[in-house]
């Protein structure tokens, strides 16, 4: 998991960092509910930050340091899984199924909510017509598909860049979304993009635009307060809602007294990370899984009585042992005016 962010991953990513506790948080969960009677579920993390090399690099250290390449009689507590966050990264796959490595990969969130909700909003402040920036050509494509069924005219399309140090780049993206004719500009992508965006737009002095946000993870509000020149303030929209509340409650009393997980944390400002629900789910059902083909009187568990039938092969269990919510999330259009606090517009 991408722990960490930035020039020689030296930032602590938000989202990354929930998702790293969120599968420590659903292995503790399921050891105190005993959802494996007789076992207990440990997990260790692996940071990939640093590009996809650096993705490959962690996997081959992790099979040779988690022995995947030994005999499970010879390990105590053998691993028996891995759970990434690159599904696109071809090379890790290929290297897993090569070593015969269970893998269950959590991909990035559904936008679609989050998308949808921001077409009423637009009408609601009269932007018929936008210029958009996203992390990829899919989420533009998403975005000009509602876009077009709401009549909210997309004057111009960009690619948001990787990298958050080069403020010329950033420059670029700007100069393009200008040429769209229109003062109203949509970013989405993570926090870090879009406060390197708003960045470049204060440090060359571009004060024309009125900005919506639509981050895909968690956003510190405090990082945004000190960018006063970039126009008369800036909207965003961030979820109010959690999948899985149990693990909020962790997470805000664990971030509140450990600076180092997770900087600037205020519990009041705790939005999670639309991914949480996905990691905690699929590390259930990974072990799950894990248990049904490894333990058939042989191997690692071969003195477990645990025995799963077809019923829970829809993941109820894991649903009710791990206290996942199913429900349409709400979202919160927050002004973050110049030099003043995250003021509440309304909850939809």
């Amino acid at each position: 998991m991408g722990v960490h962010e930035g020039g020689r991953c030296g930032l602590v990513d938000p989202a990354g960092v929930q998702l790293m506790e969120a599968a420590r948080w659903a292995a503790q969960k399921l050891g105190d509910t005993d959802f494996i009677p007789s076992t207990t579920v440990g997990v260790t993390t692996y940071d990939t930050c640093g590009g996809g090399e650096a993705v490959l690099k962690a996997g081959v250290t992790a099979m040779v340091e988690g022995g995947y390449l030994d005999s499970p009689h010879c390990s105590e507590s053998p691993h028996v899984g891995v759970i990434h966050t690159h599904p696109e990264n071809d090379q890790l796959a290929s290297f897993l199924e090569d070593l015969e490595v269970p893998s269950i990969a959590v991909s990035d969130a559904d936008l679609t909510p989050q998308l949808a909700v921001l077409m009423p909003l637009l009408w609601r402040l009269n932007w018929t017509s936008v210029a958009v920036a996203a992390p990829s050509v899919e989420i533009l494509k998403q975005f000009g598909h509602l876009a077009a069924a709401a009549r909210i005219c997309v004057g111009t399309e960009v690619i948001l860049p990787h990298t958050t140090s080069d403020q010329k780049v950033y420059r670029s993206v700007l100069e393009m979304l200008d040429t769209g004719k229109t003062g109203a500009v949509v970013l989405i992508g993570p926090q870090d993009r879009l406060h390197a965006a708003l960045t470049s737009a204060s440090m060359y002095n571009i004060t024309h635009f009125d900005w919506l946000l639509a981050p895909t993870g968690p956003i510190q509000e405090e990082l945004f307060q000190g960018l006063s020149s970039v126009g008369r303030g800036v909207l965003v929209v961030r979820r109010a809602s959690q999948s899985v509340p149990e693990f909020g409650d962790h997470f805000k009393q664990m971030a509140s007294v450990d600076p180092t997980l997770y900087p600037l944390f205020d519990p009041d400002d705790y939005v999670e990370e639309p991914s949480v629900f996905q990691s905690v789910f699929r590390l259930g059902a990974g072990i799950r899984q894990a248990v049904k083909e490894q333990c058939g009187g042989s191997g690692w568990c071969g003195n477990i009585t645990f025995t799963i039938s077809e019923q829970q092969t829809d993941g109820l269990d894991v649903v009710e042992a791990l206290s996942i919510k199913s429900q349409t999330p709400r979202y919160q259009i927050l002004l973050l005016a110049p030099n003043e606090e995250a003021r509440l517009i309304f909850t939809k």
